[in-house]
């Protein structure tokens, strides 16, 4: 049940994530050049085990961290600062050959793959 839950929220989550980033996707045009700029989209096909995995995760939380206090401390927030939605997403890719079942020994990435670290 937990599970379930859980997986629904992530749909609901990812699909309310889209529906802003399409938004300003069919928006931008009328926004100023400077954010027009600044804003990206973009993605990289990363060949990572899983822990490789687990530690960009907390590296990319890390480096925003320094910015989300102004969330909930407006004095923190800088002249002209927006909000900004900053999405990090990564996952195996089950299109690109990430679709052997998890915690097989021949997984794509696995960390106990033979030659692989031990």
């Amino acid at each position: 049940m937990t599970r379930a839950a859980t997986g629904l929220l992530s749909e609901v989550l990812a699909e309310t994530y889209f529906t802003r980033l399409m938004r300003w996707l069919e928006e931008r045009g009328s926004q100023p050049a400077q954010w027009r700029d600044a804003a990206f989209l973009g993605d990289r096909i990363l060949w990572l085990t899983a822990s490789e995995l687990a530690e960009l995760g907390r590296k990319t939380i890390a480096l925003s961290d320094r910015y989300f206090e102004r969330f909930t401390r407006p004095e923190l927030r800088p002249e002209g600062a927006r909000p900004v939605s900053y999405l990090h997403i990564a996952f195996p890719d089950l299109v690109l050959g990430g679709d052997t079942a998890p915690g097989s020994d021949d997984a794509p990435g696995s960390d106990t793959a033979p030659g692989g670290p031990e």
